[in-house]
């Protein structure tokens, strides 16, 4: 993954030397605090030596989670193309970059 620019796509952590999946699993009654609890535990052990994430395995869309996958300049030029062909936001339902003129960051 490394071979190709961080620029050239949405995908900004090619200098990350792997890409580690770890599924987990929730009763779908579980509370929200449940399942922070069982996030915690299967990522926990691994946050002293990860960065960044891919949006396509996250378990949420939340602001922390677009700027873990999306930081810095790959945020600013994904909100700028987002400018240019969805500058009213229609696509929002999902790790949403805002269209760069009311993009907050």
């Amino acid at each position: 993954m490394a071979r190709v620019s961080p620029a050239a796509t949405a995908f900004a952590h090619r200098e990350n030397e792997a890409l580690i999946v770890t599924p987990a699993f929730a009763p779908v009654d579980a509370s929200d605090e449940q399942a922070q609890q069982i996030r915690q535990a299967a990522w926990g052990p691994l946050a002293p030596w990860s960065s960044g994430a891919y949006g396509n395995f996250l378990s949420e869309a939340s602001a922390a989670s677009v700027a873990a996958t999306y930081p810095g300049e790959t945020y600013t030029r994904l909100a700028r193309i987002k400018a240019i062909y969805d500058p009213d936001n229609i696509f929002n339902q999902n790790l949403n970059i805002p269209p760069a003129s009311t993009a907050q960051g």
